[in-house]
């Protein structure tokens, strides 16, 4: 093979691998599943390069559409400076930068990160809808709220102990049985005898020496993931 014909096949050889390496941006970026994009920044200026097409989910705008334009042409003015800001400090940092964004009623978590070809100043993200999650989050501290609640304001008495009997948790109810103002003193005064049996009747001093008569039911329950055991205090 003559030096001609050797030159004209590696070309060729460059330009498919140039195409290929093209074609498996564009798929990529078609099919991201979460926002990604690629912006040219300077202080002043943050301008879109690269988008995902999924972007007309967030933005109510094609990539196509949003490629090529500034934070000013795409967003309000307060929030498109802040934006351009951040930008900025993400590249100049040298650093990846996380951010929460709050959207058209959507949470967002972006990630940017700085990058440099030739002489422009580039900044790759990734932004991710975290709405259901923090939704899903929110709910379960919601009723694990309530579950608290249901259990302090419960007018029986409610005493989570280990297998030693050391006591984890105890409501407002248990706290009045033993006349205690807080955990701490309802631990030096609970009764030192271990009770086996699921249900039982005991005897309580209070700390004002008053003495009443309660029956105990005890069962195993899972509290914060571990096998524990609660006590249900019954005045009779």
């Amino acid at each position: 093979m003559t030096a001609k014909k050797k030159d004209e096949a590696f070309n060729s050889e460059s330009i498919e691998t140039i195409r290929e390496s093209n074609e498996l941006f564009s798929l990529f970026m078609r099919h991201s599943p979460v926002y990604t994009y690629i912006k040219s920044v300077t202080p002043t200026e943050s301008r879109i390069l690269q988008a995902s097409d999924n972007y007309q989910q967030m933005l109510g705008i094609s990539n196509l559409d949003i490629v090529g334009k500034t934070m000013k042409e795409l967003f309000p003015s307060e929030f498109a400076a802040k934006m351009t800001a951040d930008d900025w400090a993400a590249f100049a940092n040298g650093n990846v930068l996380i951010l929460d964004k709050y959207m058209n009623d959507r949470n967002y978590v972006t990630i940017k990160f700085p990058f440099v070809k030739g002489d422009t100043n580039l900044l790759g993200g990734y932004i991710v809808d975290v709405t259901v999650h923090e939704q899903a989050e929110k709910a379960l501290r919601t009723s694990e709220e309530n579950f608290r609640r249901s259990h302090d304001d419960f007018p029986l008495g409610i005493c989570i102990v280990t297998s030693d009997d050391e006591i984890l948790y105890a409501n407002k109810a248990m706290l009045s049985i033993y006349g205690c103002d807080n955990i701490e003193d309802l631990k030096a005064a609970l009764f030192q005898e271990k009770h086996s049996n699921e249900n039982y009747e005991i005897s309580i001093a209070r700390k004002d020496g008053e003495i009443r008569c309660f029956e105990i039911f005890r069962k195993e329950i899972l509290w914060n993931g571990e096998p524990r055991q609660q006590l249900l205090y019954h005045d009779v």
